[in-house]
């Protein structure tokens, strides 16, 4: 029964992947296909995440005081899903973008409520020995998945470019996240917890700063995180601008980083497993670091191409180990707090950074810094901010499950990317699915939730 109530939390993961696919990742276009400004594009970017990042709280209060996590994520799931319904009406009754920020806010803070439940409940659900090797499989069919229905919808507008062809779109998603809906209500058993007392968010934040795992990794991640989102809205701007991309080019090298981030994930979730999160967390924060590097030496879309193969690897290796050390740190009875506070964290980064970004970019706009013109000088400035997250990851990251075995970051980087390191042969690596095999018969892992 557990293993197909697992089953079905997949599909329900790969539908909504699906869904966001055709729908919150088309609605820019669909924004312009109505004749939105550049100040209109940048608020249906903005707002939401502002309200986004203002329900994590909040919804995980309700979590701990509803109890019933299940619930409480699909009921949110639900409603967010069915306010797509009168955007798809928009292009029929008139064209007001004012209108159509206002339901995608509105759909963003409804399905940002069931987050930290979303979060709390599924650590329930996959234990804690197959997390890594679960997440990465449904990551993996769902990443395939969203680009083959991104393709798809993309060849389909192009041919009709009109705003009511995204209408349609958008309701193909819409039966799919309903579909999905479905499955995570009816498919998946699961006994919700019952009501909890709840204790004060500032109780909550003290308990927070009292655990000095979760304190650290908060500091660090947030700094990462600003790092980030400090200069990668500003990449395909540069790849405009800059380097004359047309968007073919823009979806291809988008492809790519997607479908290479599918095809790592099982790998990741191997490591993940059985040597948990911190080496992959280190690894990959020094990826995503040399990312920002690359874009500082980038002058054509084929240098791109290289960049976003590495992007692919390290976001996938990243993006797993953060969510499983954010269910490993965090206490079981406060799980969904936790959570909730960690991604407003993320959302105060993604708010506040590309501001910073663009307005470093409208300074330096007429002069170059260190030979290197505007966009090249904020990438420096997102290359230094990320290798000194890395670095700190590298020095004050602790692992959690302490049974779990010890590797070396050589050996993952040659399991992950094949590259011959020095002092590193093949023999090395290849017994590593033998060992993992008969490892399984020494360990038991249990869920500590």
């Amino acid at each position: 029964m557990e293993k197909k109530a697992q089953n079905y939390f997949l599909y329900d993961g790969v539908l909504s992947a699906v869904m966001v696919a055709l729908t919150s990742s088309m609605i820019s276009l669909f924004a312009l296909s109505m004749g939105a400004s550049n100040i209109e594009i940048g608020m249906l970017s903005s707002i939401p995440m502002i309200f986004w990042t203002m329900a994590q709280i909040p919804g995980a209060i309700l979590s701990e005081r509803i109890g019933k996590e299940k619930a409480m994520a699909g009921t949110s799931a639900l409603l967010s899903r069915l306010m797509w319904i009168p955007i798809i009406l928009l292009p029929v009754f008139g064209d007001n973008i004012g209108i159509l920020v206002v339901l995608v806010t509105l759909s963003t803070f409804i399905g940002a409520l069931g987050g930290p439940s979303w979060a709390s409940f599924s650590s329930h659900l996959i234990p804690v020995g197959i997390r890594g090797r679960f997440f990465s499989r449904k990551n993996r069919i769902a990443i395939l998945c969203s680009v083959i229905a991104m393709i798809s919808a993309g060849i389909y507008l192009d041919m009709n470019p009109q705003a009511i062809s995204f209408s349609l779109v958008f309701l193909i998603g819409i039966v799919i996240g309903l579909i999905a809906t479905f499955l995570f209500f009816m498919r998946i058993p699961y006994q919700d917890t019952q009501k909890k007392q709840s204790s004060s968010i500032v109780d909550d934040v003290k308990l927070l700063f009292m655990n000095k795992n979760f304190r650290t990794f908060l500091i660090i991640f947030f700094i990462m995180r600003f790092g980030v989102e400090l200069a990668s809205s500003y990449f395909v701007v540069d790849m405009v601008k800059n380097m004359n991309a047309t968007y073919i080019w823009i979806t291809v090298t988008t492809a790519v980083s997607a479908v290479t981030s599918a095809l790592i994930q099982k790998k990741w979730g191997r490591i993940s497993d059985w040597f948990g999160q911190r080496i992959i967390i280190i690894t990959c924060t020094f990826g995503i670091s040399i990312i920002a590097l690359g874009w500082v030496f980038a002058s054509s879309p084929v240098h791109v191409l290289v960049i976003n193969i590495m992007s692919g690897i390290s976001w996938a290796g990243f993006e797993l180990a953060f969510f499983n050390y954010l269910l490993e740190v965090s206490p079981p009875d406060k799980r969904a707090k936790f959570a909730a506070i960690v991604w407003t964290i993320m959302g105060i980064a993604a708010i506040t950074a590309p501001i910073i970004g663009g307005l470093i970019l409208e300074k330096t706009a007429n002069i170059t810094i260190l030979g290197l013109y505007n966009f090249k000088f904020l990438f420096l400035l997102s290359f230094i901010i990320r290798l000194l997250a890395a670095i700190l990851f590298l020095r004050y990251l602790k692992e959690i499950i302490n049974y779990r075995e010890k590797t070396s970051f050589k050996y993952v980087i040659r399991y992950i990317t094949h590259i011959r390191l020095p002092g590193i042969h093949m023999e090395h690596i290849l017994p590593i699915d033998k060992y993992i095999k008969r490892k399984k018969r020494k360990y038991k892992f249990k869920n500590p939730a």
